[in-house]
């Protein structure tokens, strides 16, 4: 299994969990839950700040070898999750020839 590129993180990277509870209101105004899955899921949104021209291709052949199939992911803090890509890695330019990477993922902690 391929594991995603060592780059740095920004501290501006997000993490979201989300426990499978699908809650709504019935006509009769009951609340009502269901579980949808048992365990916790994440959305990531890593950011990757001012990286070189080549870490920026790095993560891009990343992209494209694994699209579609799940790699595992190490935080910097050394926790390890199972994670798909939910789009295209977003590239933002600097002038100094460097670049910003936004990249999205979806998965579970190992």
């Amino acid at each position: 299994m391929a594991n995603y590129p060592t780059l740095p993180w920004s501290d501006r990277s997000e993490f979201k969990s989300r426990g499978g509870i699908s809650t709504e209101t019935a006509d009769d105004g009951v609340i009502r839950s269901r579980v949808m899955y048992g365990s916790t899921n994440y959305d990531y949104t890593l950011l990757h700040d001012y990286i070189t021209t080549a870490d920026r291709a790095t993560l891009l052949a990343h992209y494209a070898a694994n699209k579609s199939i799940t790699f595992n992911v190490v935080t910097p803090w050394g926790e390890t999750y199972l994670m798909r890509y939910l789009d295209q890695p977003e590239s933002m330019p600097h002038v100094n020839g460097q670049w910003t990477m936004t990249t999205r993922l979806t998965g579970k902690l190992v």
